[in-house]
């Protein structure tokens, strides 16, 4: 394949053609747009989780499957996971919830 001219090939030279501003920008909207889940991996220590916005293990009150819940470390409102009953349908605000012919159609 033809090399391209002039175009960057590495993290380092495609970050290059932003400034901090921009990238500090698009990185506030990404946390915006991501769930924040309190994940919950041990049924031996069930209230201790990891919470993926602040990315630090906390100490939970109460410790419900899927319940809404406040991060004692950073205040974000999330949802518990249980790690041991699966979380695979956790999503983010970009994407589509899915219609139920989806859910129930086989790949």
């Amino acid at each position: 394949m033809k090399k391209k001219k002039n175009l960057p090939e590495t993290p380092g030279e495609i970050a290059s053609y932003f400034t901090a501003h921009q990238m500090a920008a698009w990185k506030k909207e990404a946390e915006g747009k991501l769930r924040t889940y309190l994940f919950v991996m041990s049924k031996r220590h069930r209230r201790i989780a990891w919470c993926s916005h602040c990315h630090h293990f906390v100490r939970l009150n109460v410790s419900h499957h899927r319940k809404e819940t406040v991060c004692p470390h950073c205040g974000s409102v999330g949802e518990q996971i249980h790690g041991w009953r699966g979380y695979s349908r956790l999503h983010t605000e970009s994407s589509p919830t899915p219609t139920p012919a989806q859910r129930t159609a086989r790949w």
